[in-house]
C-alpha cells in the first residue's frame, strides 16, 4: 500500500509504503525508493512500513519499487502519480455565516481528472476538511467550517490539496466570514398591492444585503440601502389572484449573495381598490 498514491511534479510529498505481513523491516537497514529512475533515500517507520520523499518528476504515472541495503529491487509494480500542483482562481461565494459554515465552490484550473485514490481535501486556515468534492477539472466543492468569531479570524486563506496533503502554497485566496444577520422590525406593516410601498428592515448585522423578496412568488426587489442596523426596500406590486392578498407575507432578505435568508418578520399587503369597488362604494353611500 502506498499512502499517498499521489503528489506535485515539484516533489516533497512524504509517502509511506507498507508493507504485507512476514516482511519484517530493521532501524539498522538501509533503505531507497525507486522513482523510475530516479533513487531517495528511505527510512524504516515502523515493521511494516518505509518512509520515503517524493523527488521532483514530470507529471504522470511513474513505477515506484524498494530496495534494501543494494540488493534486488522489488517487483510489485506499484506506481505513484505525478501532477501538476493545481491554481485557485476563486471562490464562490468568498463569503459565509461564521456560526453556520457554507458551501463553498472553489474555481481554478488543474484540478485534474477524480481518480478512485485521491483524498481532495480543503483548508480554511488551519483546519483540514477532508471530504471536498470533486466537480471538474475546474472546480471543487468544499464546505467552510463554521467558527467562534469571538475567537477565530474573521477572514482566512483557503488552499487545496488533491492528494489529502500537499496543499496549495499561496495565500492570496481568502474566505471571510459574517455576523449572521437578524430582523427586529419592519415599518411598516402594511404594503399596498399595487406596489411602491418603501419598507424599512432594522435589525442587526444587514449591511451585506443585495435583494429584497416579498413572500415566495415572484421576483426579488433590488435593496434601496443598506447599512449595519437598517434594509430599505420596495414592496412590489402583486397581482389580485396572489395568495398574499389581504394577508400575512413573509420578508425575505439575500445577505452577500448566499442566498434568501428569512428575517422573521411579515408585512400585511391590502387589497387592491379597484374602480368597480369604488362606484359600488359610492352607490351603497
Amino acid at each position: 500500500r502506498i499512502s499517498p498514491p499521489s503528489g506535485p511534479s515539484t516533489g516533497g510529498t512524504s509517502i509511506e509504503i507498507e508493507f504485507t505481513s512476514g516482511n519484517a523491516l530493521s532501524g539498522v537497514d538501509k533503505y531507497m525508493c525507486h522513482f523510475g529512475d530516479l533513487v531517495v533515500g528511505a527510512l524504516a517507520i515502523s515493521d511494516d512500513a518505509i518512509e520515503c520523499i517524493s523527488p521532483q518528476y514530470e507529471e504522470g504515472s511513474v513505477s515506484l519499487e524498494v530496495s534494501r541495503d543494494g540488493g534486488d529491487i522489488t517487483e510489485d509494480r506499484r506506481t505513484f502519480t505525478y501532477y501538476h500542483q493545481p491554481v485557485i482562481e476563486s471562490l464562490q461565494p468568498p463569503h459565509g455565516y461564521a456560526r453556520l459554515g457554507q458551501t463553498v465552490r472553489v474555481l481554478g484550473y488543474g484540478f485534474g481528472l477524480r481518480r478512485p485514490s485521491d483524498h481532495i481535501s480543503c483548508r480554511f486556515n488551519k483546519r483540514i476538511i477532508s471530504d471536498a468534492r470533486w466537480v471538474s477539472s475546474r472546480e471543487i466543492i468544499c464546505d467552510a467550517p463554521s467558527i467562534d468569531p469571538t475567537v477565530d479570524p474573521r477572514q482566512v486563506s483557503v488552499a487545496i490539496a488533491m492528494n489529502g496533503i500537499d496543499f496549495t502554497g499561496d495565500n492570496f485566496t481568502t474566505f471571510t466570514y459574517m455576523d449572521e444577520p437578524s430582523g427586529v422590525a419592519i415599518d411598516p406593516l402594511v404594503v399596498s398591492a399595487d406596489g411602491g410601498t418603501v419598507v424599512t428592515l432594522e435589525g442587526k448585522n444587514l449591511e451585506n444585503a443585495l435583494r429584497c423578496r416579498f413572500g415566495t412568488l415572484g421576483e426579488p426587489s433590488p435593496v434601496l440601502s443598506a447599512a449595519k442596523t437598517s434594509v430599505i426596500c420596495k414592496a412590489p406590486a402583486i397581482l389580485p389572484t396572489s395568495p398574499y392578498v389581504g394577508q400575512s407575507t413573509p420578508l425575505y432578505v439575500d445577505f452577500g449573495g448566499l442566498g434568501f435568508h428569512s428575517t422573521g418578520l411579515h408585512v400585511y399587503y391590502e387589497p387592491h381598490v379597484s374602480q368597480d369597488n369604488l362606484y359600488r362604494t359610492s352607490l351603497n353611500d
